[in-house]
């Protein structure tokens, strides 16, 4: 069992093995290290740029009744704006072939006239030309270098790009000029090419996002993306690596996905001392590295207490305390040597002391690998053959675990709690004739490079993944769901009429099943006591939502009852609906 300290970023480390014979030695020995961030208490406030396509194919028409791709940015740029806090900054970067001037803006603090001025900013927004990423890229990039040195240290600053297109002028560009996390979100339909949005997000350690023309689904994306950068609570995090003075120990080699490591030269490639620049963490993120270390057989084979092997201690910046930098508790990696019994050591005798942690992050980590392979050999496919990658990813997949020492280590020793479903969940995607599931083995493969929550383009609604996600990203996916209901291009919320409105208003059985669990859990006993019943306050609050989705519409064909009309609402006659609207507000 492991203790968190309250409001700090905590490290842990964990070997493969509790124990190594001493007359033994090990080459690429894995510790796998944990650094994880609290809860939420206090954030950094953030900067955003949101780089916005307008090019001629933002007038097509999608299935949301009239709307075009333009009007759909038009209502999640409403969302974002919402979801933003009065400390946080957000500046507008319209493109085509260039930076549309008139459209972009400085950072913006999100009060409410920052809200009201990005808001009317982007209604404004026209769509025409071509489209090149690379120049609003650079731009926002700028926006965000221009900062005071005490802004660009403590304010995490981001870039999403939302775009339909594609450009493959930005494949050859390394995007050196583009200095901070770019997260991009494709409005990429069945069967397109997804490259040029996954190459911008790869190379500045971002997020891919696939997603459709629902604005439901671009709500959701956008809002999980948006929880996410919203809870930093730490900034300029970094994790330092001793192995222990005269062991002999070295690190040969870290596994860190999309962070920076750095290994300082000494014995070859092998070294002492070892860094990870982890960056921004957010509330109750769980970053995981694998450390291989070589270790050495002892000269004396006999018993010796438990060896030092590794120190895995680090540093990052808080809210709290005027941007106080914190000194990370530090974690040692320590193992026991016992002398070979009868001069000999049987392999078997030590099953018992492996971690099932490290085994599972190591096959992930190879699954990381494999799904690299399969998109490799066929990225340069005119229309990739989903059959053919969902056939080379199971043989890879199968000669992983049954052929190499590794793999078949891990599936004798997990056996049913091999994480294989990574791999059946892209086979899954791939072998449907209805799923893109190219654009979900790019979305799943930037979110693991990341350790990031991305939505994946498997199957409607586009989901949160699973493995990243924190607990409240949930409730955030489900919440933004409903508040699309009430978004209209160029309206004001409160003027909507719900029969305009391109979702229809019918939320996922779903998701309203999720919103009534959370509403009624988190509501205060003042406003169950009120509603005095169970079932009578269930449907208070479904009331609510239908109000808040409907605002005052008349007859509409509601998701599974047929034609209804919503009766006039009495405020005097439903004292209860007020309570509990005033408490989910």
């Amino acid at each position: 069992m492991y203790i968190y300290a309250a409001g700090k970023v905590t490290l842990r480390s964990e070997p493969k093995e509790k124990a190594i014979p001493s007359n033994e030695e090990r080459k690429e020995w894995p510790v796998l290290v944990h650094v994880v961030a609290p809860a939420k208490t206090e954030r950094f406030p953030i900067d955003l740029v949101a780089v916005l396509d307008v090019s001629g194919s933002m007038t097509k028409a999608t299935s949301m009744h009239g709307w075009t791709r333009l009007d759909l940015v038009k209502g999640a740029m409403k969302m974002v704006t919402n979801k933003l806090g009065a400390g946080d900054r957000l500046a507008i970067v319209p493109f085509n072939g260039k930076v549309v001037a008139a459209g972009a803006t400085r950072l913006m603090e999100m009060t409410t006239k920052g809200r009201a001025d990005a808001n009317a900013k982007v209604n404004q927004l026209k769509a025409g030309g071509d489209t090149k990423f690379l120049p609003a890229l650079k731009h926002a990039s700028g926006l965000l270098d221009s900062r005071p040195a005490g802004d660009k240290q403590y304010r995490p600053g981001f870039i999403f790009l939302l775009s339909d297109g594609q450009d493959n002028g930005v494949l050859d560009d390394k995007l050196g000029g583009v200095r901070y996390p770019a997260h991009t979100f494709g409005m990429c339909q069945s069967r397109c090419n997804p490259k040029s949005m996954v190459h911008i997000a790869t190379a500045t350690k971002g997020s891919y996002h696939p997603i459709d023309d629902k604005l439901s689904n671009v709500a959701q994306a956008l809002a999980v993306f948006l929880s996410g950068i919203t809870s930093a609570v730490a900034v300029n995090a970094r994790v330092q690596l001793h192995v222990a003075d005269n062991s002999g120990v070295l690190i040969n080699k870290i596994d860190s996905g999309a962070y920076d490591k750095t290994i300082e030269s000494g014995n070859g490639k092998a070294s002492s001392k070892g860094t990870i620049n982890v960056g921004v963490l957010s509330a109750e993120e769980d970053k995981k590295f694998i450390v291989y270390l070589d270790v050495p057989k002892l000269e004396n084979a006999q018993a010796k207490p438990p060896q030092l092997l590794l120190t895995v201690a680090g540093e990052y910046s808080t809210p709290a305390g005027g941007r106080k930098v914190e000194n990370m508790e530090e974690s040692s990696v320590q193992v026991e040597r016992p002398a070979p019994a009868g001069g000999a050591t049987k392999t078997g005798d030590h099953l018992v002391t492996w971690s099932e942690a490290v085994m599972v992050e190591m096959v992930r980590v190879k699954v990381v690998s494999i799904v690299k392979e399969v998109l490799k050999k066929h990225e340069h496919d005119e229309e990739p053959d989903q059959k053919q990658m969902a056939k080379d990813l199971m043989e890879e997949w199968d000669k992983f675990i049954k052929e190499t020492p590794a793999g078949k280590d891990a599936a004798e020793r997990l056996k049913e709690k091999l994480p294989k479903h990574h791999v059946e969940d892209m086979r899954r995607s791939l072998t449907k004739e209805e799923h893109d599931g190219v654009l979900y083995l790019y979305s799943w493969l930037a979110s693991h490079q990341t350790q990031q929550a991305t939505t994946m383009a498997s199957s409607p609604p586009a989901g949160v993944n699973g493995w990243f996600h924190q607990q409240y990203m949930k409730q955030v996916a489900v919440d933004a769901e409903f508040d699309a209901c009430g978004i209209q291009p160029g309206v004001e919320t409160t003027e909507i009429d719900a029969t305009t409105t391109g979702c229809g208003c019918v939320p996922s059985e779903d998701a309203e099943s999720h919103h009534l669990t959370a509403v009624f859990r988190e509501a205060s006993l003042d406003a169950i006591n009120r509603a005095m019943h169970h079932d009578m306050y269930l449907a208070v609050v479904h009331a609510s939502n239908l109000r808040r989705c409907y605002s005052g519409a008349g007859k509409q064909q509601l998701h599974g009852y047929g034609s209804s009309e919503l009766p006039a609402h009495d405020d005097e006659a439903l004292p209860a609906t007020r309570a509990v609207e005033k408490h989910n507000e």
